[in-house]
């Protein structure tokens, strides 16, 4: 190293050793950010699963952000099996689904939110008139069409 260096890094009070603990300690401030960066954000309550509920829990979790400033909520569909399922593995906070629990899944607590109606449409110039329905185990089923 000449001469004029030297002299720069000792005015500057980084002599040879302490450049090293310099620049190590630079590189470990930059890795801690970065990876502090890559982590996925603490706080907030997460809900996931139903599509045909997340609409409904996005305008709900926006309404309540407004109102509670610091706190906030993430909404992500998947499905209503995939919502019960981020429950369980503590993916996420509260599950959303659009379909009964299974005798499997009875060990979690549901809290209905809405009902749903489902209704067959048909026009008056159709001939389809009498439709019979039978109820299962799995909702309605139609048994019998008749014009």
């Amino acid at each position: 190293m000449p001469l004029h260096e030297k002299r720069d890094l000792q005015s500057t009070g980084l002599r040879s050793g302490n450049i090293w603990i310099f620049l190590l300690g630079f590189a470990f401030l930059g890795a801690s950010l970065f990876l502090a960066g890559c982590q996925r954000q603490k706080g907030g309550l997460t809900v996931a699963g139903s599509t045909s509920v997340e609409p409904f829990a996005e305008v709900l979790a926006e309404d309540y952000m407004e109102h509670h400033g610091k706190e906030k909520i993430f909404i992500q569909g998947g499905g209503s099996s995939a919502g019960i399922q981020a429950v369980r593995t503590g993916a996420a906070h509260v599950g959303m689904s659009s379909r009964l629990l299974t005798p499997q899944e009875q060990d979690l607590l549901a809290f209905p939110i809405a009902y749903d109606a489902i209704a067959v449409i048909v026009h008056p110039a159709n001939p389809l008139r009498n439709f019979k329905f039978r109820r299962g185990l799995s909702g309605w089923t139609i048994t019998a069409i008749a014009t």
